[in-house]
């Protein structure tokens, strides 16, 4: 009966295993459609299409296999309805002009309601059902324990010594372990990382104690990557806006507790466009990261450097006056304007506009520091470009 419940767990688990490594390929698809919002890239569309292709084989392969059980059938039937459905969605999406953000942004909420919400409810109300599987193994498991015990106790003499001997070694080598694995599978199909089970045998159960914490380690690395990857400018490898909020928002919190001051750097390339134009995107990319490293290069290593648009950057000084706002926006300036960018063939001078806020004299909060330097660089712009403008660049 032990090895039964053992054997119950592991199918469990192996099944709520197969599940998740759906709802992380569908996590994965939100980022294409967040990042075709965002950039208009075309290759957005062949990402999210390889996604579902990738899912649609996952699922494909687990109906084939013998051992799916009916709740695990039916979801994957459900998920593959709502994959089908949802290419027909995103295809309508990604043939959409990135110009139309009104169309997009309604796609972009059709499909999050329709399909990754409902999605998400399913997959989640398997994980319930699935929890409340593993719980019943679980009151097995403790009910034979009792059982156990109750013999133990019926015995006499040298039998009743070794009862409890045997109930002893079951509940070191069995019990407890059973318990330790149905206790984390139950958290990880809940969506958390807990305390990963000990191995203590070199038997089934250690096996697979191992597996799980694997299992476990690769889940956690895994959820680490796609956190990086939502702050991260896939381009540039910059920090995104999203980062930038959080960060600002927790700088600005810190400087007013120890009241220090912080200053931010808004620079748009100038002439951007034309070099789009003129060279093509691949040539406009390379200069993106080139004026990344012009930008890492400038800065100290407590400041931050953020990409927030196409061609719009943000640096945040850390502990900065206005005259080290000015000297490092200025700095900056200067290093575009006297290094044209080059491949060897091809030589293009660069120029910056740049708009400089410093906190608290321009604002106390993101919005207001950003509306600042944003309201500063359209100043620069409208005055000749490749110059800085702000309260921060005065005396």
């Amino acid at each position: 009966q032990v090895m039964t419940i053992n054997q119950s767990l592991a199918g469990r688990y192996y099944e709520i295993e197969e599940i998740r490594q759906i709802e992380v390929g569908v996590s994965k698809l939100v980022i294409p459609f967040i990042s075709y919002l965002e950039t208009g890239a075309s290759e957005q569309s062949t990402a999210a299409r390889h996604i579902l292709d990738d899912l649609d084989s996952h699922v494909t392969g687990l109906r084939k296999m013998a051992v799916v059980n009916g709740e695990e059938d039916e979801v994957l039937i459900y998920v593959a309805d709502q994959l089908t459905e949802m290419r027909k969605h995103s295809n309508e999406y990604f043939h959409t002009r990135i110009s139309d953000h009104k169309k997009l942004m309604g796609l972009l909420h059709e499909i999050t309601r329709e399909h990754f919400n409902a999605l998400g409810i399913k997959l989640r109300e398997y994980h319930d059902g699935e929890i409340k599987q593993v719980n019943a193994l679980v009151v097995q498991s403790q009910e034979l324990q009792k059982l156990f015990q109750l013999v133990a106790v019926a015995a006499i003499g040298i039998t009743c010594l070794l009862f409890v001997l045997a109930i002893w070694i079951n509940n070191r080598i069995l019990i407890s372990p059973i318990l330790n694995i149905s206790k984390f599978t139950a958290g990880i199909a809940a969506g958390r990382n807990e305390r990963q089970p000990t191995v203590i045998s070199n038997d089934e159960l250690g096996r697979l104690s191992e597996d799980i914490n694997r299992m476990a380690d690769s889940l956690q690395s895994m959820y680490k990557r796609m956190e990086q990857l939502a702050h991260t400018d896939a381009l540039t490898g910059m920090m995104n806006r999203r980062a930038f909020e959080q960060i600002a928002t927790r700088e600005l919190e810190l400087n007013r507790r120890h009241k220090r001051k912080l200053g931010l750097v808004m620079l748009d390339i100038d002439h951007f466009k034309n070099i789009n134009d003129t060279y093509g995107h691949a040539i406009g990319d390379e200069v993106l990261k080139y004026v990344t490293r012009v930008c890492n290069e400038t800065l100290r290593a407590s400041d931050y450097c953020f990409r927030i648009g196409g061609e719009e950057f943000v640096l945040l000084l850390h502990e900065a006056g206005r005259e080290h706002v000015g000297a490092v926006a200025d700095r900056c300036r200067r290093s575009l304007a006297e290094k044209p960018w080059t491949d060897g063939v091809n030589t293009i001078p660069l120029t910056a506009s740049f708009g400089v806020s410093c906190s608290p004299r321009d604002g106390e909060t993101v919005d207001e520091l950003l509306k600042a330097a944003d309201k500063a660089l359209y100043k620069a712009k409208s005055n000749g470009r490749n110059r800085i403008e702000g309260q921060c660049c005065a005396a």
